[in-house]
């Protein structure tokens, strides 16, 4: 590695040399001097060197991690650890303090990085898995040496779904109709509410009418409105209001505001007309053509149209056959 020329005594490194601080950094040798170019009654004397390798900044900042993903749940607060990074630098003195900094490729500053400590932390309590899933980061390790030297790590952070969000009614207020001869067990609407976190678990939604069955009931799962009993408009069954909830399955269970269920009952032709009528008249054979022999009175319980009532004489009888029913009476 060195080599000293005779006459001048001077020490020099050998060429085709390389020095490497970080594999060894010092060489120790002994130096001969001898006098009389070393003939016959010539004397010796030697001393010993060291010459030690002085460091230059040859070497980037390794991070050890083996974590390259990580899961963190969105309703983690500000300050929150994430994990802590670690760097080593092979150089020594300023060429291997470490400065840790960090690229958001989002651009959104939701996580920082401690410049010595390498602690890796949430800065924004405004993580939401709704609006965003993954982050890609960029974690620098800069040693401070002329010049520096950068060692680099990716890490993708994935955002986990927590019940943040409640289930919302598509409407405030829903108005249905259905005629009041509808069969029990009918489905005669259908209510549904959204919710806006992702899993399955925390976004499946269940309806309940919050009173409790009753003349309707709603399908905690289809959100169906069905009908539980038999109606009758006649007997004043002719508008029915409900409160109906929506809550999810997360834990913890959120529910939603509550909605409004309208149901008109329309009424159907299902009652006959009543005619209120003596059995028998009197009538005077001289009575002329139009008499009026009586009025007749009929009611009908259904109402609108299947309320209007209309008379006839059935079978239809002309005045021949009239006639002939009185002679034969003679």
């Amino acid at each position: 590695m060195f080599a000293i020329n005779p006459q001048t005594a001077e020490i020099y490194v050998s060429s085709g040399s390389e020095f490497d601080r970080e594999s060894k950094d010092q060489y120790s040798f002994t130096i001969t001097a001898t006098d009389r170019d070393g003939g016959i009654g010539s004397f010796t004397g030697t001393a010993s060197i060291t010459i030690i390798i002085d460091d230059i900044n040859d070497n980037a900042p390794i991070i050890h991690s083996t974590q390259d993903h990580i899961d963190l749940y969105e309703n983690v607060t500000r300050g929150h650890l994430i994990t802590t990074l670690s760097a080593t630098d092979a150089d020594e003195g300023a060429n291997a303090e470490i400065v840790y900094s960090l690229e958001d490729d989002d651009g959104l500053f939701l996580f920082n990085i401690h410049p010595t400590t390498g602690e890796l932390k949430v800065t924004s309590g405004h993580l939401d898995r709704e609006t965003t899933e993954t982050y890609e980061l960029t974690i620098f390790a800069r040693d401070r040496g002329s010049p520096s030297k950068t060692g680099t790590q990716s890490m993708t952070i994935t955002i986990l779904d927590c019940n943040d969000n409640a289930p919302i009614f598509s409407q405030n207020v829903y108005k249905f109709s259905v005629r009041e001869d509808v069969g029990v067990g009918t489905t005669i609407a259908t209510i549904s509410a959204t919710d806006g976190d992702v899993t399955k678990q925390n976004s499946d939604v269940r309806y309940t009418i919050v009173n409790g069955r009753g003349t309707f009931y709603v399908d905690s799962i289809t959100g169906a409105v069905v009908v539980n009993n038999t109606l009758d408009y006649e007997e004043g069954q002719t508008y029915f209001e409900f409160e109906v909830e929506a809550e999810d399955t997360g834990n913890p269970v959120l529910t939603g505001k509550r909605s409004i269920l309208q149901i008109n009952v329309l009424d159907a032709n299902d009652n006959r007309p009543i005619i209120s009528v003596n059995q028998n008249y009197s009538l005077l054979t001289t009575a002329p053509k139009g008499s009026i022999v009586t009025v007749v009175q009929a009611s009908d319980l259904d109402s609108g149209d299947n309320g209007k009532v209309t008379f006839a004489i059935d079978p239809p009888q002309d005045s021949s056959s009239l006639m002939k029913k009185r002679a034969s009476s003679n």
